[in-house]
């Protein structure tokens, strides 16, 4: 298994969006990225499993269980920063979901309603969550969804096994087939089966993902 040697920010490319001019004003939207790129910068790779939700210094945080490290920090939880940047970031995270987390650092950042992450700021809400624990160890890291919230894909179970949910700006290798999202989500979300997903994010990154 590929481990990053330190977590970063994202590269400014993943910042980057489109204008689209019309008739009537600018229409800022989050450029498109492949599979590839997606896996290749992001730091941090993880399946887990939101235990919480909390507001810390007017940062809204999951608590991530860590149950399987695909690339980076062989942590057993990570914090996530669970609100936008952004207007067309949709980080966000829900008590009790399981998905695909794409993360990376959260240097350099400025929520949109919440001021920026200062490295002093992440230090104290990191050490918050985890007091809040109880926990005897190192805080866990502090972390942002990468591609302004698309590196976050949910599961759900459907008759032939478990999903997860992709957003259009997500573009998949010829070979990944897709069905359509679940009810629930929105008509452009996308649905891939997660061993396939995980298949195709192994050949990327090198190495096979190791259960926590």
């Amino acid at each position: 298994m590929r481990r990053a040697a330190a977590v970063g920010h994202a590269p400014l490319a993943a910042l980057l969006v489109t204008a689209v001019l019309g008739a009537g004003p600018v229409d800022a939207k989050v450029a498109g990225t492949t599979l590839e790129h997606l896996a290749e910068t992001s730091p941090v790779i993880v399946v887990g499993r939101v235990s919480v939700v909390r507001e810390i210094d007017g940062l809204r945080i999951a608590d991530v269980e860590v149950l399987r490290v695909i690339k980076g920090l062989p942590a057993s939880r990570v914090y996530v920063l669970a609100q936008p940047t952004w207007t067309c970031d949709i980080s966000g995270a829900q008590p009790g979901e399981t998905g695909l987390w794409f993360l990376t650092g959260t240097d350099r950042l400025t929520m949109l309603d919440g001021g920026p992450v200062t490295p002093e700021r992440s230090a104290a809400a990191r050490r918050a969550l985890a007091g809040s624990d109880g926990a005897s160890s190192a805080p866990a890291p502090l972390l942002a969804i990468a591609w302004s919230g698309r590196g976050r894909m949910p599961f759900h179970e459907r008759g032939e096994g478990a999903y997860a949910e992709l957003w259009p700006e997500i573009l998949l290798p010829g070979r990944v087939a897709t069905a359509p999202g679940p009810e629930r989500a929105s008509g452009v979300i996308r649905s891939v089966r997660v061993e396939e997903l995980l298949e195709a994010i192994r050949a990327i990154v090198g190495g096979h993902d190791a259960p926590r």
